[in-house]
């Protein structure tokens, strides 16, 4: 079959950064820290923002690259005739597309750089910020960007499709973008992975605002209960 639709390389995409942000998070942020190989956001100040900044970028960036693929499944159903003329055949399209969002999050996610410090043999957000601050930016970080923002997308997307599909279901039409069985079947797909999206990321928003609400005031700097907490959830 082949990468022969610009759906199919999104898909390859997301596959990619999904691969690379569980390694970083999982393999070299955690459970070498766990086993007790290697500790690298805490070998230095400047691997503990770059670090962080990079963990954050993989994150968040694969988020909304499935906005992106959302959005392509949307042209797909309201625009099909422009869909298949313009963007189905175009694979670069993606990868440009793709390519814009990783530059543009990493602008936004450049508060990493300052906020992340190395204190006291981890790296957590430093002390230069005030506590506000901290929630603050942990709430535009983990709320709005992790969240919020792709969410909201995402959601507005899916029932644009729900809808404009229901439509043609009541006067006869199938298809979602060419009309092919694959195409439907990328559609249904999408909608499934993107709602568990949002379930899932909500549940994690939920958690970080637990985390700065109630278990943040109650715990020290200098507890080391917060520094586990700030390596698992920060």
């Amino acid at each position: 079959m082949g990468l022969d639709t610009s759906a199919l390389v999104y898909m390859l995409l997301i596959a990619i950064g999904d691969s690379i942000s569980v390694f970083i998070d999982g393999v070299l942020n955690i459970a070498l820290a766990h086993w007790d190989v290697a500790v690298l956001l805490s070998k230095t100040d400047f691997s503990c923002k770059v670090g962080q900044w990079i963990s954050y970028l993989t994150t968040f960036g694969t988020q909304l690259v499935l906005v992106l693929f959302t959005f392509d499944r949307l042209m797909a159903v309201v625009k099909p005739i422009y869909y298949n003329l313009k963007l189905k055949a175009n694979l670069w399209y993606p990868v440009k597309a793709s390519s814009a969002i990783y530059i543009l999050i990493s602008f936004l996610l450049a508060g990493n750089l300052y906020a992340f410090a190395l204190e006291g043999g981890s790296c957590l957000m430093g002390s230069h910020l005030s506590p506000l601050m901290r929630n603050l930016y942990t709430l535009y970080t983990g709320t709005f960007l992790y969240s919020v923002l792709p969410g909201t997308l995402i959601l507005v997307f899916n029932v644009v499709i729900i809808v404009n599909l229901r439509k043609r279901n009541s006067v006869g039409s199938s298809g979602t973008g060419g009309g092919s069985n694959r195409d439907q079947s990328i559609t249904r797909g999408l909608l499934s992975v993107s709602f568990c999206y949002l379930v899932l990321t909500s549940l994690g928003s939920a958690n970080i605002l637990f985390l700065t609400s109630y278990v943040q005031p109650r715990i020290s700097d200098d507890d080391p209960k917060w520094g586990k907490i700030g390596t698992y959830f920060l």
